[in-house]
């Protein structure tokens, strides 16, 4: 068994390779979003936006940790 992003596992080339594809269904599957920069990066504006447009677009199964 393999987890996967569902993402990745859209298209034609899912069937045509014989993969099955199931929904998890226990809840209990996460994934973490980190961004990461250097400290002497000047734009942090720019990161916070950056971040701020991520968080709003990820699945509801990806935590973005913010600090």
């Amino acid at each position: 068994m393999t987890l996967g992003p569902a993402m990745s596992l859209s298209g034609p080339w899912v069937t045509d390779a014989d993969i099955v594809v199931r929904k998890e269904t226990s809840g209990a599957a996460r994934r973490g979003v980190q961004l990461a920069f250097r400290k002497s990066f000047s734009r942090m504006t720019l990161i916070e936006k950056l971040a701020d447009i991520i968080a709003a677009i990820v699945p509801d199964t990806v935590v973005p940790q913010r600090r």
